[in-house]
Parts: C-alpha cells; structure tokens; sequence
C-alpha cells in the first residue's frame, strides 16, 4: 500500500446499501499516475443496475463508477508525458484486498497507468469533465448508426445519455425531437439539448413526426429500454431506417419485429464509448452543454444520500457528481 496514503472509496456493501469506506490503494508502478480525485461523475443507469443487483455479473462488494477528474499528485519514474499539478481524466482506478474493483471511480486516490490518462482542456470544470464517459457512449452510438446534416432524428428518454446524443446529433446538423414522460427532464431537452421535446404518453408523436417529414425519421435513437415505446416507435421511422438500441436490455425485451421487417430497418446495439478527448473538446469549445445538466452535486461522504435520492426520486436525478476535494 502506498505510504502516508490513505484512500476511501464509495462501496455497494449490499444490494441497496452503499457506504464510504477505507479501501486499499496498491503501490504505483514507474508508469503509474497518482491522481487525487476532485469529483468522480455518477452514470445513473448502470449504477443504479448495479446497486439493484440487476446488472449480470455483479458481486458485492464492490467500488463502481467509470469516470473522475483530478490532479495528478505524483508520476511514476517513466512517465513524461503527465507532470505534478495537471487535471486529468481517467476512467478507472485499482483496489486492493476484497472489494471488487468493478472500475473503481468511487475513490479519493487513483493509482492509474498513465497510457489511460487524459489532459483535460482548460476551460473544462472539473465537474463537467467527470461525466465525459456519458457523452462519449452517446457519440459511439451515432458513429456506428451514422447521422448526416438535414436527417430528422428521434432519441427516446432524456437521462443523461439521451440529452448528450440530442445535443451531438444537432452538431453534426440533425433535427432533433426529444420524447420523455418526466417534466423536468422533457424541460431540459427543450433548453439545451433538442429541437423539440414531446411527451410520448400525452402528444401525438407520429402526427408531429410527418409533419417534420412525411416518409418518417431518418434515425430512431432509444435510451429507454421500454419495450412500449419501442414498438410504437417503429411507426414513426421511415423505410430503410436506422435504429439505434442505445440502453441496457436486461432479460428479455419482448420487441414486435413485424415493421422493421416490412421496413428493412437497420438496427445498431453498440456497448462501451469512444472519442472521449473529443468530447472534452467540444465542452471546451462550448459546443456540449453538459455543467447546466448536473442537477446534483453531493460532497463524497454524503454518497449514500446520493444514491438514495438516486434509487427513490430518479423523477428529480438527471446527473449526480460526488466532490471529494477542492
């Protein structure tokens, strides 16, 4: 364990339960950083599969979270390319002893091959910067499904992840229509992120949608993983459509092919992210609006708040952000 260096880490002790807890941080190698975390970003979705046991895989107990912005507080011996004082982005850390490291965010101290690091660009809050995992998901999405300027787009659910692929989707010159049932989520789509915003439970997507374009949407985006609104959305994509399964699918997700049949749609399952020094970029440059997204910041040691807020009002959660240092 690294001398004088005492690490706590945000721990799922239990389906439900989370604590902030002393965790074993290992000794640097000459090409590690040691990175003295300033916020860690929280992924609602994934999390929240995770801490409801419903994420295949998971055992406890474990430190989660894939994305942290810091300063770096020491430099292995081969390192030169990463100096003492640089904020930077990483998007996993290691634990020792029997807490899995299911990536290892959650943590006040990473100690982290330098090769995994990322300068963030000035201009850049630290809080911004610890969410750049979400936009990055986005952005891998609509690499594989492929946007181009003028196609009419439709992105199911407004969490994080739907806001980011809205507002990358109009930069690359798309027409957006947002649909979510949350008020408050459908009125931040309207401010930062989409063209449109409609709640699919009360609005008449389709109508609006032909009078958008009357063949239908170039690209359907779901982040929802409802199979309903699913279903219905295969109405409102034109032939030969692209559509992009952008959620988490636990189990089975009973889906109505019928009209992607008749349709040819494509249909795209991407996993992981990309480009995510570019979208540091394009925060920098202003382009992503990702800081009037936050809609809570909690100190770390109040985490379990945050996850409990998180779990029983995911009605008032877009995106969580844990501070562990000034």
């Amino acid at each position: 364990m690294v001398v004088n260096l005492r690490a706590k880490g945000v721990v799922f002790t239990a389906p439900e339960h989370v604590e902030v807890l002393e965790v074993e941080v290992p000794e640097p190698t000459p090409n590690d950083v040691i990175i003295r975390i300033l916020y860690s970003g929280v992924s609602i979705g994934t999390e929240r599969w995770i801490l409801t046991n419903k994420y295949k895989g998971v055992s406890y107990p474990l430190v989660s979270g894939y994305q942290f912005c810091g300063i770096i507080e020491k430099t292995g011996s081969n390192v030169t390319s990463l100096h003492k004082g640089d904020i930077v982005f990483a998007r996993h850390s290691r634990i020792l002893g029997n807490i899995r490291p299911m990536w290892a965010g959650h943590v006040s101290y990473a100690v982290v091959d330098a090769a995994q690091v990322l300068k963030v660009p000035e201009g850049v809050d630290p809080a911004e910067a610890s969410l750049a995992v979400m936009p990055a998901v986005s952005w891998h999405g609509i690499q594989l499904t492929k946007i181009y300027e003028g196609d009419l787009v439709i992105v199911i659910g407004m969490g994080l992840i739907g806001q980011m692929t809205a507002q990358l989707a109009r930069i690359l010159g798309a027409r957006v229509i947002a649909l979510e049932v949350l008020e408050k989520r459908r009125k931040i789509a309207e401010l930062y992120s989409a063209d449109v915003a409609l709640n699919p439970l009360k609005d008449d997507v389709e109508s609006y949608v032909r009078k958008e374009k009357e063949e239908g949407a170039d690209v359907i985006i779901d982040t929802s993983a409802n199979a309903d609104i699913i279903n219905a959305s295969f109405s409102w994509i034109r032939h030969n459509g692209r559509y992009c399964l952008q959620g988490y699918y636990p189990g089975l997700t009973c889906i109505d092919l019928f009209l992607p049949h008749v349709k040819q749609i494509t249909f795209f399952n991407p996993t992981d992210c990309e480009g995510i020094d570019k979208m540091l970029e394009f925060i920098a440059q202003r382009k992503l609006k990702l800081k009037p997204l936050i809609t809570q910041q909690f100190n770390a040691e109040d985490a379990p708040k945050a996850y409990e807020l998180m779990l029983k009002h995911p009605e008032e959660v877009l995106s969580i952000v844990l501070k562990w240092s000034n």
